[in-house]
């Protein structure tokens, strides 16, 4: 006798990884009531470009005063703070998906870069960091002599 498998909806396994994903989701701008669900990491966009790397932060809303960048020559370092903005004792909240207080954020680059020679400017909430790329030195050689 042939039997037919029937399945109803997604597999047991793929179940258990959405609903991880849901319940993160679902925590994550809560706003008041989860106030340590409330981390945030800003986004980024990474471009190879002639010459080196182009990195774009987003940052609205923080002052580059509270910002810190550090570069390395393979990953750059971003830190800082953002404030809440004061609110009246009145205040009922109905949505809060932007996140507040502290970040910290590390990226490595798709090639080696020379700090020293980076170059970034903030505007209208973006970081932008332009970074050269490291020059290469080539093969080094080195004589060998017998003892």
């Amino acid at each position: 006798m042939d039997f037919i498998k029937i399945s109803f909806g997604r597999p047991v396994s793929g179940f258990t990884a959405d609903l991880g994903k849901t319940l993160e989701h679902l925590f994550t701008g809560v706003g008041p009531r989860f106030p340590l669900a409330r981390d945030w990491r800003p986004q980024m966009d990474i471009y190879e470009i002639p010459g080196g790397v182009l990195l774009v932060a987003e940052l609205a809303g923080v002052d580059p005063e509270n910002l810190t960048v550090e570069i390395s020559s393979d990953a750059v370092h971003l830190s800082g703070f953002r404030r809440d903005f004061p609110k009246g004792p009145d205040v009922r909240f109905h949505l809060a998906e932007i996140a507040y207080g502290r970040f910290e954020r590390v990226v490595y680059l798709p090639v080696a870069v020379d700090p020293e020679a980076a170059t970034a400017s903030f505007e209208n909430g973006f970081l932008r960091l332009t970074l050269a790329a490291a020059k290469s030195a080539g093969p080094y050689r080195v004589e060998v002599r017998s003892l």
